[in-house]
């Protein structure tokens, strides 16, 4: 969470971190709230497609989540909450719309839907 996932307060501090088109989201859909913002990047997923790894938005190694024309955006994956070390965030498949066996990400814990 050094880059994707890095703390931020304005668009241009994750510019600085993660290049052209890095913003600063400090909620998801109005529904979760991201503590201390994340710096990501918006990228486009596939109708009815979750998840893209290794997106062409994102990077190698960085992966497209979110529900098609609603939120989508990158974040890196994760084994287990070692991987988290921010406060406020664990690794855990996407609240609402994970399946079991999708793939962990770094993500904020439920304590902060509102």
């Amino acid at each position: 969470m050094s880059e994707f996932g890095a703390p931020c307060t304005m668009d241009d501090e994750c510019v600085a971190i993660l290049g052209e088109g890095g913003v600063c989201l400090t909620d998801i859909l109005e529904l979760y709230d991201l503590p201390c913002g994340y710096c990501s990047k918006l990228c486009e997923l596939p109708p009815n497609t979750a998840y893209v790894p290794d997106d062409a938005i994102c990077g190698q190694g960085v992966t497209c989540i979110g529900a098609d024309m609603y939120f989508e955006g990158c974040v890196v994956e994760c084994t287990d909450n070692a991987d988290c070390p921010r406060e406020g965030y664990e690794c855990r498949i996407m609240p609402t719309i994970g399946q079991p066996n999708d793939p962990k990400f770094c993500l904020m814990k439920d304590e902060f839907m509102r």
